[in-house]
Parts: structure tokens; sequence; C-alpha cells
């Protein structure tokens, strides 16, 4: 017999002290080392929610954005994601959503016209602007997110992040990276047992 009721965040209204969200500078990851450019990431997640009838995707996970614009971040330590919201659309375009200063001339630059970079206050705004379907992961994006939407009355197409299993697939370039960094890591680990021993 228990009902679930939405409240704002409680933590908010008594965490005084709360430090500034992360602002750690942006930096590209090359193309080289990815094995495919943002351009062409962007194509294919674009081709396949317009194929799907879908005009948009929402993406809140920083892996997820870090990946499809080929960017690495300085958020948190020993963990080079960007911490931001995004949205893709069916054309192509993405709209990213976190402190502007992050983002230097030279990234904005590379990555063209068809990437905005907005304050994060300009999600909300962003959201109620678009019009259906609109894609959403349930499992990762945030609760308001999905209230929001509905909230509106936007038609929300739940399902996995769109990234996910491209994501998954290493490209060649990928895979020789991942090769490189175990030798590394391997040569470290060894050294430190040496130095154990």
């Amino acid at each position: 017999g228990i009902a679930l009721i939405p409240v704002p965040n409680p933590v908010d209204s008594v965490w005084h002290d709360r430090p500034a969200p992360p602002a750690g500078p942006a930096r590209l990851h090359p193309d080289a080392l990815a094995g495919a450019t943002a351009a062409e990431k962007r194509a294919a997640i674009a081709g396949g929610l317009a194929q799907a009838g879908q005009g948009a995707a929402v993406l809140t996970l920083p892996d997820s954005i870090s990946w499809l614009l080929n960017l690495r971040g300085s958020d948190l330590p020993r963990n080079p994601v960007v911490q931001a919201f995004a949205i893709i659309e069916a054309d192509g375009r993405v709209a990213v959503f976190a402190d502007p200063a992050k983002f230097g001339p030279e990234l904005r630059a590379h990555l063209g016209n068809e990437v905005s970079f907005l304050p994060l206050s300009g999600f909300t705004p962003a959201l109620q602007a678009l019009s259906g379907p609109v894609r959403l992961d349930p499992v990762t994006a945030p609760q308001a997110v999905a209230d929001l939407l509905a909230e509106i009355g936007t038609e929300i197409v739940e399902a996995p992040d769109p990234t996910l299993l491209p994501k998954a697939r290493k490209t060649p370039a990928e895979l020789a990276g991942m090769r490189a960094a175990h030798l590394k890591d391997a040569v470290a680990v060894v050294r430190i047992l040496h130095w154990l021993d």
C-alpha cells in the first residue's frame, strides 16, 4: 500500500555550502585514436534516429557525450569524461549543456557549427522546445528529465541510449590503444611488485 510521491530534493534545501560544479577544461581526443571523427559518429547516430522516426535523443551519460564528440574532460580525477547533458537531433546537430568555459575556441572550431555549447541553465528550455518523438533511456536518464517531457506532453520513446552499442564496438584504432595502454599498465604493475619485493 505504499505510494511513491515525487518531491523536490530535500538535500538541496539544507546543503548551503555545496561546492560549485566541476569546470575542468575539455580537450579533443584525436580522431586517429578514436578511429572515427565526431562528424561520422553524429551522422551514424542521427541516421539511426531518423530511420526509427525519432526527432531527437536526450543524452545524459557523460561517457556517451564524450564518446560521441571525441572529447575528454578533467571534471573528475582519473575519469576523463566531460560532465554535461546533450541533445542530438535526427539531422545530426548536437547541443551540449555545461559550463561553456570548458570548451575552448580550438575545440569549438574543430567540431564545427553543428555542435553548440550552451550553459546548463539552457537544458530545461531546450527540452521544452523538443517536438516528439524523443528517445530517452529509462535506465540512465534522470527521472526529472522524463517528468519534464511528460509534463509538457512530448512523446517519449523509451529505448537504450543510442550511443551504447556503437561505443561498445571498438574500432581498430581503439583496440590498438587498449593494447598499448595494457602494456604500459603491465610495466607499472611489475615495477611496483618488484618494489614491494
